[in-house]
């Protein structure tokens, strides 16, 4: 992501200016849709090629969206403003970046426990699934200690691990395809 960002600028650094900036941000906005989406598809059986491709394009987008922005903030002023314009802006970007990132942890943490509580639910001890897993659980502990068996309360404790990843894999996808729908939401904006 890091190299194509910087890959991205040098070539958007000699066309920037041909094209309105609002055009390129759109662009980039959405770019980055796409990308949300394509991030909140994430499962548990996820890979790293998998995650390449958005990682990848969220790179590009990242700088199709903030260097015409950037050069549309401070091109206009005069050269001695320059220095303040370019210090409120960063300002402006880091309290908004900040704030935003404090959004998404709550509706992250949120989520998580939204997501925890359906799979909890859906784990009823008379279900004979929910019975063999446990089963499986105990013996792989039991062939893991050496010891030959594991207490029920142990399998318990690793199917309560499984459910937190799962509930943490389903509030990611919430929240990536929440950023989407911001992103979306604001381009009016933009144009």
């Amino acid at each position: 992501g890091a190299l194509a960002s910087g890959l991205t600028m040098a070539l958007m650094g000699r066309v920037v200016n041909r094209i309105d900036p609002r055009l390129w941000i759109t662009f980039g906005a959405l770019g980055m849709v796409a990308t949300m989406a394509a991030l909140g598809s994430i499962g548990p059986d996820t890979g790293a090629d998998a995650l390449w491709w958005p990682l990848l394009f969220r790179g590009i987008t990242t700088v199709m969206m903030f260097l015409p922005l950037s050069l549309a903030t401070l091109g206009p002023l005069p050269r001695e403003d320059v220095g303040a314009g370019s210090g409120f802006y960063n300002l402006t970007r880091q309290l908004g970046g900040s704030l935003g990132i404090a959004v998404l942890t709550l509706v992250l943490d949120r989520q998580r426990a939204v997501h925890r509580a359906h799979l909890v639910e859906a784990l009823t001890p008379t279900d004979p699934r929910l019975q063999e897993r446990l089963l499986e659980l105990q013996v792989w502990l039991g062939s893991r200690s050496g010891t030959g068996g594991a207490t029920p309360e142990q399998a318990l404790q690793i199917l309560s691990q499984q459910v937190d990843q799962q509930a943490a894999l389903l509030a990611y996808g919430d929240v990536f395809h929440l950023v989407g729908l911001l992103f979306l939401a604001v381009l009016p904006l933009v144009l």
